[in-house]
């Protein structure tokens, strides 16, 4: 018997955001023969009706393809039925907005540097150094070879594009025309590209709610109880932390007749007063540096908190 299927397509960005119009296919994976076909829908969404047996389930091999895309195709999936879970399963892809790295170590970071006049910087030199640690470079040893640069230069084209492969996870020291006596930190992603703007001034933009203290984003306390709901920030350059976040972010009460709120960095606690339901929202800080345009913006599912008894 035939039970429904979903696979749900999102990009790679620090925000994840659907990718519409993704062919996916099914495929027995040992014959390799089409079982069947679906297209995702503007939230990702491709809905498949597909036979399953008990847990583990029937395995299918799935294949997805959109142009300007980059799939890790195959991708394995056990249909159950009855599901125990769900048959839901997710996929990412890489979108082509930025160059991509070929070698699976590096990430290929762009950026572009720009003058007053909003034109860009041609022959702009940027300078990386590897930051060290006792002489020890982050990382040093990589596949069995070292890493025995210590610094490079690079300069923008016509256009005032830079674009150098960097190793994932790694983390340097930029300096670049225009503010020489300024160093800046970086870490780079695990990912194969990147844009360098972003490493260099990374901004929040997602908030994570804890999945195990506040299940889909909601939350239950009583009168008089006092419930700590931690949270993590994802910022543009991937960075996945707390610290640092009320130096971005404020928490506002929707309703201070039902509860109190305080929060640090990493953590927002929750006090029942009054029986009902309010919201915990979260603001950006005025006033942010550097100055952005357009403003800083978070994606942040609203706290739902129920009061009870």
């Amino acid at each position: 018997m035939a039970v429904p299927v979903d696979i749900y397509v999102k990009d790679q960005g620090p925000v994840p955001a659907p990718i519409s119009g993704v062919f996916v296919a099914a495929l027995d994976p040992t014959t390799f023969a089409l079982v069947a076909t679906a297209m995702t829908d503007v939230n990702g969404r491709a809905a498949f009706s597909l036979p399953g047996t008990l847990t583990p389930g029937t395995s299918y091999e799935l294949r997805f393809f959109k142009l300007g895309v980059i799939f890790q195709n195959p991708k394995q999936i056990l249909v159950e039925d009855p599901p125990v879970t769900t048959n839901k399963y997710d996929m990412s892809g890489t979108l082509l907005t930025l160059p991509v790295a070929t070698d699976p170590r590096v990430c290929r970071c762009t950026g572009r540097f720009m003058s007053f006049s909003n034109t860009p910087i041609a022959g702009a030199t940027v300078r990386f150094m590897a930051k060290a640690e006792s002489g020890l470079q982050v990382p040093k040893i990589v596949d069995g070879n070292i890493i025995s640069a210590e610094s490079f230069a690079s300069k923008t084209d016509a256009d005032g594009f830079l674009t150098v492969d960097l190793i994932r996870t790694a983390q340097y020291y930029v300096t670049f025309s225009g503010e020489d006596d300024v160093v800046w930190n970086i870490l780079v992603p695990d990912q194969s590209s990147a844009n360098l703007i972003e490493l260099i001034h990374p901004a929040p933009v997602l908030l994570k709610w804890d999945a195990l203290e506040a299940p889909l984003n909601a939350v239950s306390v009583q009168v008089g109880e006092t419930k700590v709901i931690p949270f993590i920030i994802v910022y543009s350059d991937y960075e996945e932390t707390a610290k640092g976040a009320t130096r971005w972010i404020k928490f506002i009460n929707g309703d201070d007749t039902k509860m109190s709120v305080g929060y640090s960095d990493g953590q927002v606690s929750v006090e029942g007063i009054a029986v009902g339901v309010a919201n915990v929202t979260t603001e950006m800080l005025p006033d942010l540096k550097p100055v952005r345009v357009p403003a800083y913006n978070i994606t942040a599912p609203p706290l739902v908190v129920t009061v009870t008894p």
